[in-house]
């Protein structure tokens, strides 16, 4: 049974786009392609990836993006940083890590390692690509009003700074990508979580299960948590795996001094996860998610079902970094 699960990241979302969002979800589930669908949420300026991504300080676009890909027995993987200029940066990372793959092959006898982790300047030097260029063309007009009353007048608007992220299950193969802007108005050059693999994202096989994980929300915080590193790397024991996996993440975040603050001030866990556990003997699946976010939207479809969209919000927006919602959908 094949699966194709999406999420345009857990945050703060406003009420008032709530049918665009979920619209851009069936959207991007129709696709019934892996690189399709993940051209289709980040070319939309709803997400904060690719077009619509925040601006960094000096008003340039930077994405980061990061992948995992099991494909008979074997694990790929690959994350860029600092990313300018790309419309899909997903995708993108995947085919640029397939083009320095096969110029590295060349080189092994030398006893080098292929890379996984690139910075986005070294990559166009060392493949002779543009390296100047600004993303003008990727900016929008609202963002950039928004960065021009920042420099004037240092203030600027609350914007919502998700990491999207798709699974496809197909043939035997799963893949996991994730994409994110950051935060509006970051320091240039800085990492978030979708540049990170086993922050963002993770893959792990043990026994007959297969366990892939996506998160969202505060980046600093899921990085240094290495969150979804240590989800899939969790032996679920309970029934009810949403209970359990709220307990695990907060279980992780006591061992950190987290960043992310709420309303007073006082430091809090603001973080989002879906989790795929898939039984290769018997091919069943479930997904997990929770959050501690204002809300988190995500859709899932598969080759038995329906696509289902789903907007999972808290009992009040005050409680953000304070409780979790989470629950379990049947694939």
């Amino acid at each position: 049974m094949d699966i194709l699960l999406i999420h345009i990241g857990a945050g703060n979302h406003s009420q008032a786009k709530n049918q665009q969002y979920l619209k851009l979800l069936r959207q991007a589930l129709a696709t019934e392609d892996f690189v399709a669908s993940s051209k289709v949420i980040e070319a939309s300026k709803l997400t904060n990836t690719g077009y619509g991504s925040s601006l960094n300080y000096l008003g340039v676009v930077e994405c980061d993006a990061s992948f995992i890909r099991h494909e008979n027995g074997k694990v790929d993987m690959g994350s860029f940083a600092a990313m300018e200029g790309s419309l899909y940066p997903i995708s993108d990372t995947i085919g640029r890590f397939e083009l320095v793959w096969s110029k590295y092959s060349s080189m092994a006898s030398y006893g080098l390692t292929k890379p996984i982790a690139l910075t986005d300047s070294s990559y166009k030097k060392s493949m002779d690509l543009v390296s100047d260029l600004k993303c003008h063309n990727l900016v929008l007009k609202e963002a950039e009003k928004y960065y021009k009353a920042y420099i004037n007048q240092l203030k600027g608007p609350a914007e919502v700074s998700d990491t999207v992220g798709v699974l496809q299950i197909k043939n035997g193969t799963t893949i996991i990508g994730t994409s994110s802007g950051g935060n509006f108005f970051k320091f240039p050059g800085r990492i978030g979580c979708a540049g990170v693999i086993g922050a963002a994202i993770d893959f792990k096989r043990r026994d007959r299960l297969e366990l892939s994980c996506m998160c969202s929300g505060n980046g600093e915080d899921i990085i240094m948590m290495k969150l979804a590193h240590e989800i899939t790397n969790h032996t679920f024991q309970d029934d009810d795996y949403g209970e359990e996996l709220v307990q695990l993440i907060r279980n992780i975040a006591d061992k950190y001094q987290l960043l992310a603050v709420d309303s007073k001030g006082i430091t809090c866990i603001y973080v989002g996860a879906i989790l795929v556990i898939h039984n290769t003997v018997t091919g069943d699946k479930k997904l997990i998610y929770c959050h501690s976010t204002e809300s988190f939207y995500f859709g899932f479809k598969s080759s038995q079902q329906k696509p289902q969209v789903v907007r999972s919000t808290l009992t009040s927006p005050d409680r953000a970094g304070k409780t979790f919602a989470y629950g379990e959908c049947k694939i």
